[in-house]
């Protein structure tokens, strides 16, 4: 079943024969030629501020990605504080990180790690705003 599996169609077996007998043999270079182009997503995202009063607002970074990015930080009876990152303007990709620090180092959360991939930059620039700040 070279042609229904080669442009990406789950059949049972019945109707994958069926299609292989119906649909024109063509070349590798031909199939793939009228396939359609995948998209980019070039959608933009916009930061969501965090409101309350147990929310502080600590600063915001050098413009990175277009943007400046706010930090806020959630106040709370524990040593591990809850760091909200948001840009300030749309962004392409992700605008809102939630992150972990107990004013030492930043816990190696999943936003964590994606801000890491995505923005290494934004991840000192975010410290840098925190430095000494959280408790």
């Amino acid at each position: 079943m070279p042609v229904a599996s080669e442009i990406g169609l789950c059949l049972d077996s019945e109707t994958a024969a069926l299609v292989e007998q119906t649909l024109p043999i063509l070349s590798q270079s031909e199939r793939t030629a009228s396939m359609p182009e995948a998209k980019v997503s070039r959608q933009k995202f916009s930061g969501n501020i965090p409101t309350g009063d147990d929310w502080e607002l600590l600063g915001f970074t050098d413009e990175i990605d277009g943007t400046k990015w706010g930090v806020s930080v959630k106040r709370a009876d524990h040593p591990w504080k809850t760091v909200k990152v948001f840009a300030t303007n749309t962004v392409v990709t992700k605008a809102n990180y939630w992150l972990s620090s107990n004013g030492t180092r930043f816990a190696k959360g999943r936003d964590y790690v994606i801000m890491e991939t995505n923005r290494p930059e934004l991840i000192d620039a975010v410290a840098k705003v925190c430095d000494d700040r959280i408790a």
